[in-house]
């Protein structure tokens, strides 16, 4: 900075030394004597010292700003190439949701009802699933999403399996969710436990809508909300899939962070080890299922690294077993 003002300050004394000396012997016998005139010489009387002072450190501080400006940063390409990189991401997930939930209005109330049917059929065949004891489900948006409804109540009325469901709660700035424990009685009313009702009226009727009017479990006992290893299967909604793995969320991040937290389990000694479980199914309707073109490459869904890969793809047409980018230990 001192060499920067002091080099403008030299430059400036200089340059008023030749607008004055030219000045008093007349511009107009010297109009090439000088190869580096500066800009501030007009072709009449340059005025006062203090406009020729002024004009000439204007005028150095713009040349000098300019040459900077003009040269490449040379610190901290390698943060600015990843944030750059990072927003392409971004914009390319903003524009891949826009596309696949326009194709998703064009589906019937009857086509989502038949596909919807057509997946859970497939899902029995799933090794994972026949031995899951403990499977988390999401509860459908009213559209644009595949309808769990009949999955839940197979669920419900498997002795073998519990039911597990997502709580958002009232802080979505937050955008954290939890699983809940659906227990069955008839004694919601005497007790905080979240309680089945009778299969043709689906237990969640009667239970509060968040802001996006999915039905939500009631605040229950601690006791029932799902800890690291308590989930065998996650089935895992999404606006898009590929045949990779690759999910493309709503952009809130509630599946990503919840799952972070199920496969990191923290024990006594404060270390943290990483859990297979829960088995991951991502699920969705025929659109959602991104097919490469002509192409090869299976991998469409633009991803970031907090991004999971699911572990097996269920869909009306197809179920497909992922083999996995990574292990978990």
């Amino acid at each position: 900075f001192m060499f920067s003002f002091l080099y403008i300050l030299f430059r400036t004394l200089t340059g008023c030394m030749r607008v004055i000396f030219l000045d008093r012997i007349s511009f107009m016998f010297f109009p090439l004597a000088i190869p580096y005139t500066p800009r501030v010489l007009l072709c009449k009387p340059t005025g006062s010292l203090y406009t020729i002072i002024r004009k000439e450190f204007h005028s150095n501080v713009h040349q000098m700003s300019s040459s900077v400006a003009s040269k490449k940063p040379v610190t901290n390409t390698a943060s600015g190439s990843t944030e750059s990189k990072v927003d392409g991401v971004r914009e390319s997930k903003a524009a891949l949701r826009t596309e696949i939930r326009s194709k998703l209005k064009s589906l019937s109330q009857e086509q989502v009802e038949d596909e919807s049917f057509a997946t859970w059929s497939r899902i029995e065949s799933l090794p994972a699933y026949k031995a899951a004891k403990t499977v988390g489900i999401f509860l459908s948006m009213p559209k644009g999403e595949i309808n769990t409804d009949q999955l839940l109540v197979d669920v419900q009325n498997d002795v073998e399996k519990s039911l597990f469901v997502p709580r958002v709660g009232l802080n979505f700035e937050k955008c954290d969710m939890d699983l809940v424990r659906v227990v069955s009685g008839d004694n919601v009313g005497e007790c905080d436990e979240i309680s089945l009702s009778k299969k043709e009226e689906l237990f969640y009727h009667a239970w509060p809508r968040n802001k996006w009017r999915i039905p939500e479990p009631p605040m229950s006992d601690e006791d029932l909300v799902a800890k690291a290893g308590d989930l065998d299967v996650l089935l895992v909604p999404g606006v898009a899939f590929d045949k990779s793995g690759g999910r493309l969320g709503h952009g809130k991040g509630y599946y990503d962070r919840f799952i972070e937290r199920m496969r990191s389990n923290h024990g006594c000694d404060g270390k943290s080890t990483s859990l297979k479980k829960p088995y991951l199914i991502g699920v969705g309707l025929s659109p959602q299922l991104l097919e490469a073109e002509g192409l090869d490459e299976d991998r469409l869904v633009p991803t970031l690294g907090h991004d999971y890969q699911m572990d097996h793809l269920l869909f009306p047409h197809c179920s497909i077993e992922i083999v996995p980018l990574c292990n978990y230990e």
